[in-house]
Parts: C-alpha cells; structure tokens; sequence
C-alpha cells in the first residue's frame, strides 16, 4: 500500500481537466502571468476528437493566443452546409459566411490536434499536464483572515497520484487561490468531479464562515468552479 504522506503546495489557480476547455483556461493564465497548474485523470490525452468543429469566433479567441495560423494549416475550412431534413427557408443549404470576421467560414479539427496546440504553448511557460491525477476532496475555508487577504490560498484540495507505486505517497495536498474544473458534463461521481452545490457556496458563500468540504464519493452534477 501507498503511504499516505502527502507533500502540499501553493497555487495562483488549479485547473482540474485537460480537455479543451481546461486547457485553454490554462494556457490563458500562464500567458497572462498567472501561476496555474492542469491535472487530469487520464493517463494521456485523447488521439482523435469528439467535438471538431470550430466557429469563426473560436478562431479569433485562437489568434490572440497566437494558435490560429497553425490551427489552419491542419483544419479543413467549412463554407457551406447541406442539411438533408427539408428546409424552406434556406433550400437546404445555408452559406455560414460572416463578413464581421477574418474567418468567414467553420473548421474542423479533431479534438487531439487541437488540444496539442495548447499543450505545446504551455511548454512555453513550463507547464505540463499531471497525468493522471484525480482531486479526492475539496474544502473551502471562510475566516475572516482568507476572506480579507489577497494573498490567501482559502481552497484546499486533496490529489491522488493514480499511478503511485508500491511505498510511494499517492496523494498530494494543493492550496489554491481558484479552482476551475473543467472534466466535463457528465464525468461519473466516482471520477471525482466537483459538485453544484460548492460552485453554489463558493458564489454565494460571503454569508458563511465555516468550511465547506466536498469529497469524491458525493452525486455531483457540475463541471465549472470560480471563487470570483
């Protein structure tokens, strides 16, 4: 059995999940300065995609990180669509073009070329993904003190380390400033996801001065966490 010493660490912000959106948010903040870390439970990234199609808007968030040439390079450019259910309006084909935009048209790109665009521009801040590590528990202190000092770390969360070997600690103690969880909709509550009910506190919680706890055996049914 793993031994249950856990090391601890500080945080700017933690992003648990490694998919696009995790990822984005991640390199976002390293661009911006910002002390971040990603983990996610998979011990590598997906090969291939789920959600490919990327809209006009999407690549214009791409150009301000510097993505969107090389996202175009690999994408194949969408002008038009045929919808096969009658359509009276449109005839069956609608043209998506939008003179507002430089990228007048949808492309797509299966998920894991996409999310190495991402990964590769957080190489250039020096972070990777922790493969693969899944957050245990979650606590949220409400004093006074972590309430009023910017420089506070007022959220707890408990990691493990999935791959640990025999006689070496399995779990990890981070403090962070934020939390973004970003594992998805419908991720099961064994997985570890992060629960409505703490986004709810988190938000609401000024009224509130104990500390909330979460643990990873709880129904959970929300994907996205901010103590802003």
């Amino acid at each position: 059995m793993p031994i249950s010493t856990a090391k601890t660490s500080d945080i700017d912000v933690l992003v648990i999940g490694a998919g696009p959106a995790g990822l984005m948010a991640c390199n976002a903040l390293a661009k911006a300065g910002i002390g971040v870390r990603i983990v996610d439970k998979r011990p590598v990234k997906v090969a291939a995609g789920q959600a490919d199609g990327i809209m006009p808007r999407t690549m214009e968030v791409l150009q301000s990180y510097g993505l969107a040439d090389r996202f175009l390079e690999q994408a194949n450019q969408l002008h038009q669509v045929a919808f096969y259910n009658p359509n009276p309006k449109t005839g069956g084909i609608e043209d998506i073009q939008d003179e507002t935009t430089p990228y007048p048209f949808e492309a797509t790109l299966n998920q894991g070329a996409i999310e190495e665009l991402f990964l590769d521009s957080m190489k250039k801040y020096g972070i990777e993904v922790s493969r693969p590590v899944s957050p245990v528990s979650i606590q949220i202190l409400r004093t006074e003190k972590h309430s009023a000092d910017p420089d506070a770390y007022p959220v707890r969360v408990v990691l493990k380390h999935l791959d640990a070997l025999e006689g070496h600690a399995d779990s990890e103690v981070v403090h962070a400033k934020y939390v973004i969880g970003g594992d998805g909709k419908h991720t099961p509550p064994e997985s570890g996801r992060l629960p409505k009910f703490l986004f709810q506190e988190l938000i609401h919680g000024s009224e509130s001065r104990s500390i909330s706890t979460w643990k990873a055996n709880k129904q959970t049914t929300f994907g996205v966490l901010s103590t802003g």
